[in-house]
């Protein structure tokens, strides 16, 4: 049986009443089931099927009898005009007096020809919707049966119209229940089967889709629904060339004969919405409108057409008869000498021969210039064999050339790639720009002459990071999480075992190893101090290595430095080896990568930028919150060699220490580039001082136990139980630090730095100076104990204040906290008014502790939710 169903990418004629196809105009196409996506696109075309005033289509939306009668209306007839159809006589009584009585002519019409039948002898129902049943027995009267002699009238009508349905491939890839109302989507598909279905005819008492004499001219089945109803023609040939039409966003197909097929009634097509380029060479089926070359509906591989695609690095080699090739050890079958290697032809005119295949030599790299620029056919390529006769041999083999460089510069207005000849500052105009592309990324480049668009297509490459856990070839062939992968110009000593990279790939094919150091902290260690073992063990190397994460490890045993096996000290070292007091040396104070082994470790010194955008191994200074000229990033690993210690902090940590020059013995930093900065992401630096103070904002909190003291060394520190409004949190600081720590206890009021969650700095005590009944309060900073008078959310006055009319502003920058003093524990709360004294009303508790700052905005206070600041003799006159 002849089906010419799976129209692929449907394309709409500039010509006749038709809409667009459902793929651009349906605002809701990504929801129509993909099996119907191509039935959709036709019937669109076709103006069988419409959408909604919305622009939508509805897939899931059901359709009335009354549009499927205009349905099959506009299949019958190719126009969707039925006036002439109104005034015949018709036995339904329903039809003027519905909803659905702009559908009287399309009804009628189809009652004539026996497409449709009433729901009674006098009623049609035009409102109700379609069963998937129902919509079946109209197109198999369609395409020629009579309902009495196929039996789709009677008891059983329903199941012997879905058997027939299904002989006809009415009902191929249709999954909804029959006996229901009907998705649009399958309404669609089904009546996108039927119009590539061959029509019947009663012949030798039974229905056949054959013509009475078969045999001539290759086609034996008779014509389809449209191909009998609606003047389309269906032809098998050669998809030839698709040339992009001059400043249009359509194409030209061109098409040749096949032998033993009839020649075709057109070679070119044009304004052909879409790019049909990716069938190129291959045997197809066209469907167009009889005597319009430049209608066309739809372009698709006949079905036999065999595909396949092989990466020219993976071909073993050419047969010496030009009968075969083979690639990773599979062989393709050739239909002979006469076949080429040509670049893709979607162009009017061959561009170039790439090979003859009767030389029996393996393809080597070609170029061509195509648009002004170089590309080339190489190793990363992709050939494309077709066996368009569907005898096991390939008679074309097609290939696109293109080229591979890394964008130099992105910009509003223009785009430059490096590497790729001719190719230099480009128009974004003429740039089909892909997704994830910025300054810095390997991207494959094609021609203009290849593009839907008829622009340079830019696509970027995969990227590859990981460890290389294997080399061969000479190292130019590496192995990353068991896939390998070949440096494309066969570079010798390309890659090491057990190094990090980042590769740029395309088919596995390495244009690009960006340097063997990764850019995930986890990967570094500092090493603080290193040398000779002490004991039994004087000629092994051990460090202390300090990691990203925080954690230490001392005393570790150091196999290996820069691919050179550690050897004892009188040894005499290889080229391969390094002694023991030369390894310590190369590796002490320095920033290095590592591998582990069974708690022994493989360490590289950090000594070029690697996948990084820059380096600098000579650090001498911190100043305005930078390290040497570069910027530092918040999420910065940074490790600290201070005098009293060593820790690893956050860019945030180490901007906190001011803007103030410190001065560095030494340090390594790694950066990458953001918006024209270079921002340190990873850096060891040495310093001669002790590790600097944050220069963090003023802090302010509640002790709710005592204060402790601990040692680390030579240091002394206070331990601090503190509530910072939010939470209660365990902190510490040097002594050096803290004014007065000794004399500090549970229930006093604190200002403080943060270093970080577990470090703070500039510890005092607040003394607050009680109000009097005439105080002249400073604005200084100093803080006062005292009784609230009046607040407005914004506006705040005392009592006691030496001017009664005294406010101070109160903003979203004024530090709040709320205590409880009565159980020396933090609190929630809000600002109140005093209470008076119960025992004189004239006298008001102090219930605050605040500060205002010259400009007279209150920096800081701190509220007791008991309203009885201190003791119960701190009282004040109103």
């Amino acid at each position: 049986m002849k089906n010419l169903k799976k129209v692929l990418a449907l394309v709409l004629a500039f010509a006749c009443a038709f809409t667009m196809f459902a793929g651009a105009a349906f605002t809701d196409s990504a929801d129509i089931n993909s099996n119907a996506t191509e039935a959709v696109d036709t019937l669109s075309a076709l103006g069988v099927i419409k959408g909604y005033t919305d622009g939508s289509f509805q897939p899931n939306g059901t359709i009335t009898r009354a549009e499927a009668a205009k349905m099959l209306y506009v299949l019958r007839t190719g126009s969707d005009n039925a006036d002439a159809y109104k005034s015949i006589n018709t036995k339904f009584t329903d039809l003027n007096t519905s909803k659905s009585s702009w559908a009287a002519g399309y009804i009628k019409y189809c009652e004539s020809l026996g497409i449709i039948a009433g729901k009674s002898a006098t009623k049609f129902d035009p409102d109700s919707t379609v069963t998937g049943q129902e919509l079946a027995k109209m197109l198999l009267v369609t395409l020629g049966y009579g309902a009495d002699k196929a039996q789709l009238v009677g008891s059983g009508w329903g199941q012997r119209a879905t058997a027939l349905a299904d002989e006809n491939g009415i009902l191929d890839d249709v999954t909804a229940p029959l006996a229901l109302a009907l998705p649009r989507e399958f309404a669609a598909l089904m009546m996108f089967n039927a119009v590539n279905a061959p029509t019947v005819v009663w012949r030798d008492d039974a229905y056949t889709n054959m013509k009475m004499v078969t045999g001539i001219g290759g086609d034996d089945y008779n014509d389809t629904i449209g191909e009998k109803y609606m003047g389309l023609v269906t032809e098998t040939v050669t998809l030839s060339g698709v040339v992009k039409e001059d400043n249009k966003s359509t194409y030209q197909v061109n098409v040749t004969a096949i032998p033993t097929e009839d020649v075709p009634q057109y070679t070119t097509f044009t304004k052909v919405v879409n790019d049909y380029s990716a069938l190129v060479g291959q045997k197809v089926k066209l469907l167009h409108k009889k005597d319009k070359s430049d209608v066309v509906y739809g372009i698709t591989a006949v079905s036999g057409v065999k595909t396949v695609s092989v990466i020219v690095g993976d071909l073993d080699a050419f047969a010496t008869s030009a009968t075969e090739i083979k690639a990773n050890g599979t062989t393709y079958k050739l239909e002979g000498a006469a076949s080429g290697i040509q670049i893709d032809t979607n162009r009017a005119t061959d561009i170039a021969k790439l090979g003859d295949l009767t030389t029996g030599t393996a393809l080597q790299s070609k170029t061509v210039t195509v648009d002004g620029v170089t590309f080339a056919i190489d190793k990363a390529s992709t050939l494309t064999l077709i066996d368009n006769n569907d005898n096991g041999k390939y008679d074309l083999i097609v290939a696109t050339p293109h080229a591979v460089g890394k964008v130099t510069f992105k910009g509003a207005d223009s785009i430059t790639v490096n590497t790729v000849v001719g190719f230099g500052n480009q128009d974004n105009d003429d740039v089909a720009i892909g997704d994830g592309i910025a300054k810095d990324s390997f991207v494959e480049v094609t021609p203009k002459a290849y593009s839907t668009a008829d622009k340079f297509t830019l696509t970027k490459l995969d990227v590859v990071e990981g460890t290389a856990s294997s080399t061969r070839a000479t190292g130019s062939e590496v192995r990353i999480d068991g896939t390998w992968y070949t440096h494309i110009a066969g570079t010798a000593n390309s890659f090491s075992p057990n190094s990090k990279y980042k590769l740029a790939v395309l088919n596995g094919y390495v244009y690009d190893s960006d340097g063997q150091v990764s850019t995930d902290p986890a990967d570094y260690v500092y090493v603080a101090k290193a040398g000779a073992g002490s004991g039994l063990d004087t000629d092994s190397l051990i460090a202390n290595l300090y990691f990203a994460d925080g954690t230490t490890k001392s005393n570790v045993v150091i196999n290996s430095v820069d691919d050179k096996d550690v050897v004892a000290e009188g040894a005499t070292p290889t080229g391969t080896e390094v002694k023991v007091s030369v390894a310590a040396g190369q590796i002490k104070t320095k920033l290095c990568t590592f591998t582990e082994d069974g708690g022994e470790y493989d360490l590289e010194v950090v000594a070029a930028k690697g996948n990084f955008d820059d380096y600098n191994g000579s650090l001498s200074q911190y100043q305005k919150k930078k390290l040497g000229s570069f910027e530092i990033a918040d999420d910065a690993t940074i490790f600290v060699d201070a005098k009293d210690s060593t820790k690893v902090l956050t860019g945030k940590q180490v901007k906190a220490w001011g803007d103030d020059a410190k001065a560095l013995t030494g340090g390594q930093a790694l950066t990458l580039k953001s918006s024209g900065f270079q921002y340190v992401q990873i850096a060891a630096i040495q310093m001669g001082t002790d590790l600097p103070d944050a220069d963090n904002d003023t802090v302010y909190g509640y002790l709710t136990d005592e204060v402790g003291t601990s040692k680390e060394g030579n240091t002394t520190y206070y331990n601090f139980t503190i509530w910072n409004g939010t939470d209660t949190v365990e902190v510490s600081a040097k002594s050096s630090n803290v004014t007065a720590g000794a004399s500090m206890s549970k229930g006093d009021l604190i200002e403080y730095k943060i270093v970080d969650d577990a470090t703070i700095n500039g510890v005092k005590k607040i003394s607050a100076t009680k109000i009097t009944s005439s105080t002249a309060v400073s604005k200084d900073k100093t803080f006062y104990e005292a009784a609230v008078a009046a607040f407005d959310g914004s506006k705040i006055r005392f009592y006691g204040d030496s001017n009664a009319e005294n406010t101070y502003d109160i903003d979203s920058d004024t530090y709040q906290l709320f205590i409880n003093s009565k159980d020396t524990k933090g609190a929630q709360g809000e600002i109140d008014l005093a209470q008076d004294d119960p025992t004189n009303t004239a006298d008001a508790i102090l219930n605050a502790v605040f500060a205002v700052d010259s400009d007279g905005d209150v920096i800081a206070i701190i509220v007791d939710v008991n309203g009885n600041m201190g003791d119960d003799a701190d009282r004040i006159t109103k």
